[in-house]
């Protein structure tokens, strides 16, 4: 694909600017109080709350783990508060869901997705991607128990945070 002029005024007007602001917004005064909520000593429930409002809502930037880095102390502490968070926060998707059980469970995708679910989230929960909520819906509508859904979603953020704040922590502290 050849880049032109058009192709960077389409791709202008399509960023929703005021989401994007405020995202930034958002992030710069995390940055902020960061010390603050540090010297107050209450990093680690700051870290779960960040967690889990990165994924309980779509009116909190995506990228939210971002205004988490300065908080982070110990890296494997860190890691398992903000997956549980992150997790907990998946939940709202995989409720809403479940409002839609009696139009799913007949479906062979639900019959799939209860034999390979976990695995699927489990591996969906490791690599950052848009679709996840997607598939707390699907998970929810298909009928799977919400402890099979948690438990592989909590494993799966578990080991992206432990590589994420163990490698910021191998290049320097924040």
């Amino acid at each position: 694909m050849v880049l032109t002029n058009r192709y960077w005024r389409d791709l202008y007007n399509k960023i929703n600017w005021p989401y994007l602001l405020l995202s930034l917004l958002l992030m710069a005064a995390a940055w902020y109080i960061a010390p603050y909520i540090k010297n107050m000593g209450i990093s680690y429930p700051a870290l779960f709350l960040l967690g889990f409002l990165s994924t309980a809502n779509i009116f909190f930037p995506g990228p939210i783990w971002l205004a988490a880095l300065p908080l982070v102390g110990e890296p494997f502490l860190s890691a398992v508060v903000f997956s549980a968070g992150s997790a907990l926060g998946e939940i709202t998707g995989y409720l809403s869901g479940s409002s839609l059980k009696d139009l799913f469970v007949k479906s062979h995708l639900a019959h799939l997705f209860n034999k390979y679910g976990e695995w699927l989230l489990f591996f969906m929960a490791i690599v950052p991607n848009p679709i996840f909520d997607t598939l707390g819906i699907i998970a929810g509508a298909s009928g799977m128990p919400w402890w099979n859904f948690l438990l592989p979603v909590f494993l799966g953020r578990l080991i992206r945070y432990l590589l994420l704040f163990y490698g910021l922590d191998f290049v320097g502290p924040f």
